[in-house]
């Protein structure tokens, strides 16, 4: 008999398996990322369809299988219907979730912090009021996901020396750290980061994703989309992949 077990988790992506079924990957709150069958979500009249589409949060009775698990029953938790209302909040909250699928392979250890991140943020999103607080909350989310996985950046601190950055500090893609002025002597491929931007950054980095911060309502969308850019440059350094995504109206491609 199949092992079987009971997990919250949030749909992130979903494919065909044949002309009934598909295939869906999830984040759990106790098993990080897990593939599962979800049988006849495709038919019609099927009760599993609505909750095996992507960005669902439910709570799950599956059956544990050697490749795949096998959802038996689902109990919807969360829709994030208003982030559905939106194309800006559903694109972003889509690159979430494949931010989740590139990094949070191996994170069994951690899921359940993940999981609250995730989650949260998508509701973040879904109640944001414009479009520089949607940037808003996937930089933050951005920033908590790095820091859980141990890629967080120490922007006060040079990765060389160790002393704190007082005005400037310069960062290396290439070398994933953070440098003082002495430190790059002009060897290393920098970015030069003001310290309004650096404090802006560990305010974000350093307060829960469910509490606002002080900037939230100081930071303007041009500020906050280059702080995003910065971020996902460097996200994708780590990995090696980029992101599909594309925000027309403010991310150049």
């Amino acid at each position: 008999m199949d092992k079987q077990y009971t997990t919250d988790a949030i749909n992130i992506k979903s494919y065909p398996l044949n002309d009934f079924d598909n295939i869906l990957l999830m984040y759990s709150k106790t098993s990080g990322l897990i593939k599962c069958i979800a049988k006849g979500a495709k038919k019609p009249k099927s009760k599993l369809g609505a909750r095996a589409q992507v960005l669902f949060a439910n709570k799950l009775l599956l059956n544990k299988g050697k490749t795949f698990d096998k959802i038996t029953q689902a109990q919807g938790l969360n829709t994030f219907s208003k982030l559905r209302e939106d194309f800006d909040k559903l694109s972003y909250g889509l690159y979430c979730a494949d931010f989740i699928s590139i990094f949070c392979t191996d994170t069994v250890d951690e899921s359940e912090k993940i999981y609250n991140i995730f989650y949260k943020t998508l509701e973040n999103i879904g109640n944001s009021e414009d479009k520089k607080e949607i940037l808003l909350q996937t930089l933050k989310f951005q920033l908590h996901i790095l820091e859980e996985l141990g890629w967080g950046i120490d922007f006060g601190i040079c990765s060389c020396c160790g002393t704190e950055i007082k005005e400037y500090s310069y960062f290396s893609n290439e070398e994933k750290g953070n440098f003082c002025a002495t430190c790059t002597k002009g060897n290393i491929k920098v970015q030069k980061i003001p310290k309004k931007l650096i404090d802006f950054l560990c305010t974000l980095k350093e307060t829960s994703i469910e509490q606002k911060t002080k900037y939230d309502n100081i930071a303007d969308l041009n500020t906050v989309s280059i702080c995003f850019q910065f971020i996902k440059k460097y996200s994708e350094k780590i990995s090696g992949r980029t992101q599909k995504f594309t925000d027309f109206n403010l991310i150049a491609s």
